[in-house]
């Protein structure tokens, strides 16, 4: 994908998007998933599509808002954010306990990524 982003087939990117996820077994038994500890879908998961926008757009954003949905002693199972860059770029980042997807969207086109299926 950096390969095409950088070689302009897309013109300039204006939007990014990532996404992560994944499933687990016996969630309520499982750390990733104990508040307690540190678990959640943020600090687990949400680390993965921030670095992956933050490597398209190359720079960090100017501002950042987000938004999660918790699970009581669980923690936050699922999160969102919304990336506020320089001049028409933006970001929005996901992640949660479904399949992970990217896409950048361009002056003339858009690239997306999804997971292989084995």
């Amino acid at each position: 994908m950096l390969e095409l982003l950088h070689g302009g087939a897309i013109d300039e990117v204006h939007l990014a998007q990532a996404s992560f996820g994944f499933a687990l077994r016996n969630a309520a038994d499982n750390t990733r998933m104990n508040a307690r500890l540190g678990g959640g879908v943020l600090l687990d998961a949400g680390s993965y599509p921030m670095s992956l926008i933050r490597l398209v757009t190359g720079s960090a954003p100017a501002r950042v808002t987000a938004r999660a949905r918790w699970a009581s002693r669980r923690g936050d199972i699922g999160m969102m954010a919304t990336l506020e860059y320089r001049d028409d770029l933006s970001g929005t980042g996901r992640a949660s306990r479904t399949p992970k997807t990217a896409s950048e969207t361009g002056g003339s086109g858009r690239l997306r990524s999804t997971p292989r299926r084995e």
